[in-house]
């Protein structure tokens, strides 16, 4: 090694030494105009992903584009997001002016307590199409980080904050009237109308036609393993299909980078032959459940994949969708149809296009929320609905998002330094007999669960 790489190196580990000394105060509170980042992410990071990735896994799945660092963080971290408003709310109750969001504001979201998505953010939308002659449907399409009776509004929040830090086209999208649509359709019995024309475009679309065949630089499936899983799948499924698919309707996707988060988790996409043309299904191994770190600082022992996903899963979308958990070879795996127009934003420049379709996107996850939401009164809805309450939101927002700026850059630090590395090293040898239990080995059946009533 020479002198100039040397005194680089060194040169870098300066820049973050301080740093090391802060690593345990991720427990310390936030304040408005005093937002720190999570010095604890790296510790957080392997509580909530290790296992099943490895660190090596981990780090490939904190390496995020640079130019939407901040977004991609969110909507990869799922568990991130819901885990610091756990923190925060214990922030809230010591003293006035040190949390995120109010204390006030966390009473108020107790009160609305129905369906969470979890993972709500643009790009997390689509057009769902159905073999069995269902009409399409719009809304989120992701629901492996659902729970239920969960403050509904902290959905919005993530929603809010991960459309502002989405890019330079969502900067200056009217997040008051985004606001405004949500609550508007949160506190109706109404169906959602939706009015961008992208989305009734999509809405209008051939579903036979959606879908015509895999990538040309798709991986199909081979080996041992694969035949394995794929004999799993097509053993569960109760797709109708003519003919039955073989290994050239499957495709391994386990390094495909959908989102920038898969990580390495283990993902299959398989095709079926129905009446109304090729179906996609996809088979997705499961990570941690985001949302369930609002009351839970462990995964362990809190995973009801097998009850919980197919009622999200049709919640979501549709009755009639495919939404089963299959287990093969230890790993539990979600299945979703990926027949679907996915909303991206890329494909949106007209920036009047642009807030029609996230207005639309709002109706769509209050259509979600308010399922399993109690009946509202007069009085709920008179507080929703007042500009004070929305600026509240807000406000609150602001405040994530400055706090998730801050987590994702040094997050990026760690990993440039080679930091990160070492400390997950270090935190799992640590933890490893309270990690013990690896996540696709904990899908356990909670005999006392109360489910939702699948959306009809």
């Amino acid at each position: 090694m020479g002198d100039g790489e040397t005194f680089m190196r060194i040169h870098a580990l300066l820049a973050v030494l301080p740093l090391l000394f802060t690593f345990h105060s991720a427990r310390a509170c936030d304040s408005p105009g005093k937002i720190q980042a999570d010095f604890s992410v790296v510790e957080n990071l392997v509580r909530f992903y290790a296992p099943p990735l490895d660190c090596r896994g981990l780090a490939e799945k904190e390496t995020l584009e640079e130019k939407k660092r901040s977004f991609m963080f969110l909507r990869t971290n799922v568990a991130w997001y819901w885990d610091r408003l756990r923190e925060d709310r214990k922030c809230s109750e010591k003293s006035e002016g040190s949390s995120l969001v109010p204390k006030e504001l966390y009473a108020t979201f107790d009160r609305f307590k129905g369906f969470c998505a979890g993972d709500a953010h643009p790009e997390n939308f689509a057009v769902q199409y159905y073999s069995n002659g269902a009409a399409p449907t719009f809304g989120i399409n992701d629901p492996d980080d659902a729970a239920e009776k969960c403050p509904v509004l902290l959905d919005l929040v993530r929603f809010i904050t991960a459309t502002k830090i989405a890019g330079k086209k969502t900067e200056k999208v009217d997040t008051n009237t985004l606001i405004d649509t949500y609550l508007k359709t949160l506190t109706s019995a109404d169906a959602p109308k939706f009015e961008s024309a992208t989305v009734l475009a999509q809405l209008a679309k051939d579903s036979g036609k959606v879908h015509k065949d895999f990538p040309e630089d798709a991986t199909y499936c081979a080996g041992k393993e694969d035949e394995a899983a794929f004999k799993d799948f097509i053993k569960s499924s109760k797709i109708k299909s003519n003919p039955v698919p073989t290994l050239k309707d499957c495709v391994n996707q386990t390094m495909d980078h959908e989102s920038g988060g898969s990580g390495g988790m283990a993902r299959y996409l398989i095709r079926y032959n129905t009446e109304k043309g090729p179906l996609f299904v996809q088979y997705k191994g499961t990570q941690t459940n985001g949302s369930q770190y609002l009351t839970s600082e462990s995964k362990a022992g809190n995973w009801d994949a097998k009850l919980r996903y197919p009622i999200a899963c049709k919640n979501e979308r549709s009755t009639t969708a495919e939404c089963t958990v299959v287990t093969s070879g230890g790993t539990a795996y979600f299945t979703r149809t990926k027949n679907e127009s996915a909303i991206e934003l890329k494909s949106l420049d007209d920036p009047a296009e642009l807030q029609l379709v996230l207005n639309d996107e709002a109706r769509a996850l209050a259509t979600a929320n308010r399922k399993g939401l109690p009946k509202l009164s007069d009085k709920d809805r008179e507080l929703l609905l007042k500009p004070d309450f929305r600026n509240s939101i807000s406000a609150a927002v602001g405040n994530i998002i400055q706090k998730t700026e801050l987590t994702s850059d040094l997050t990026a630090r760690l990993i440039k330094n080679g930091m990160f590395a070492n400390q997950c090293e270090a935190e799992v040898k640590r933890t490893t007999a309270a990690h013990s239990t690896n996540v696709s080995d904990s899908v356990t059946v909670k005999k006392d669960l109360k489910l939702l009533a699948p959306a009809k």
